[in-house]
């Protein structure tokens, strides 16, 4: 019926299978949060988002992941505090930080990413893992199920312009059995355009950062206020309004600062903050206009290479007829979601370059 189908209904492809320390660079600067930090966890969610993040994936080098022999591997025992000397309330200091960049999955085996990324680690070496998120308040992974992790195969596409586009889509070592998610095949973002972003940053477990928008519009990319980290580099940000990849992140501003113990200077994302010259850091913030921003790359500019999914299908046809897809809001209530008739039973470096007043030494993400 048509005003079923008219309701959230793509979301339930994801019900499917079928349908469904890094290398230095000296032109990097990791990324910050603006206004209030607006990241969120996967249990705390709506349907619609969840189904999005668990088609989203982690990237980890492959010696940070270690085989038990029983169908389970272990994550290097980090955590964000002692990665990067944090203070003791800093949010999510307590929480697992290993993972190196973000990524989404745009086919069976294609893994849309950003094209720094491959630079700072060989194919070979890279493990694509999904599920790395927190799933009850307090429980942190330490463990994935194998079956959840991936092998990088073969790149399929790079691009790396600091300057303008920036992405890459990796190739599996097998079919991943969940949902390809939907990308944006037109050149039309524009700016005040709504949009939200699931990824790692600083290599946590998955988080969704909503409340943010587009600012600026340019040739191969467009620039954000979205609350993005070292690690967000290849995340895909999302419209609000139709569910689909807008593009991937692939620049923005200062991650962390610190105070130091020979200097009254605060310092942005030094190479080593776990040195002893400084003290526990904190997350860099400006206002939620302020600041340089976050660049995204356009998903048009790699649109060609990834082919149309079911889940792209189903959008699109929803999006013809009128429907509305309304994600989770402040007061917690969540979107009715309906089987849609015709589907049968079965929805860094993230970089940038700081203001001219200031002199931070450029990290890579």
């Amino acid at each position: 019926m048509k005003n079923t189908f008219l309701q959230i209904c793509a979301v339930l492809l994801f019900v499917s299978p079928t349908f469904a320390r890094e290398p230095r660079n000296p032109y990097y600067q990791p990324v910050s949060i603006y206004g209030n930090d607006d990241r969120s966890e996967f249990y705390l969610a709506d349907d619609i988002t969840k189904a999005l993040a668990s088609s989203t994936a982690a990237l980890f080098r492959s010696k940070d992941i270690s085989d038990l022999g029983n169908g389970i591997s272990q994550i290097r025992p980090t955590t964000l505090k002692e990665r990067f000397n944090l203070k003791e309330d800093e949010a999510y200091s307590n929480q697992p930080s290993v993972s190196f960049c973000s990524s989404a999955l745009v086919g069976k085996d294609l893994i849309l990413t950003s094209g720094h990324c491959l630079r700072q680690f060989p194919c070979e070496k890279i493990r694509i893992a999904f599920d790395y998120r927190v799933d009850a308040a307090g429980e942190y992974p330490q463990m994935l199920k194998n079956e959840n992790i991936y092998s990088c195969k073969s790149i399929v596409a790079s691009k790396y312009d600091p300057n303008g586009a920036d992405y890459a889509i990796i190739k599996t070592d097998r079919q991943v059995n969940r949902t390809p998610l939907a990308i944006n095949r037109t050149d039309n973002i524009a700016k005040g355009t709504k949009i939200f972003v699931i990824g790692y940053p600083s290599g946590l477990p998955v988080k969704i950062a909503n409340n943010a928008k587009v600012r600026e519009v340019k040739n191969d990319f467009f620039v954000t206020d979205l609350d993005t980290f070292r690690g967000n580099s290849g995340s895909p940000v999302f419209n609000n309004q139709t569910m689909k990849i807008e593009g991937v992140l692939s620049r923005g501003a200062t991650d962390y600062v610190y105070g130091s113990y020979i200097s009254e200077d605060l310092e942005a994302d030094p190479s080593n903050p776990n040195s002893p010259i400084y003290k526990p850091g904190a997350a860099y913030k400006v206002g939620q206009d302020e600041g340089r921003g976050e660049d995204v790359t356009k998903s048009t500019v790699f649109q060609s290479l990834i082919p149309k999914t079911d889940f792209e299908t189903a959008l699109d046809e929803a999006i013809k007829q009128g429907a509305r897809f309304e994600r989770e809001k402040q007061n917690n209530i969540k979107p009715a979601i309906y089987i849609p008739s015709q589907w049968g039973q079965g929805v860094q470096p993230a970089v940038y370059y700081p203001p001219v007043n200031t002199n931070p030494e450029p990290v890579e993400i």
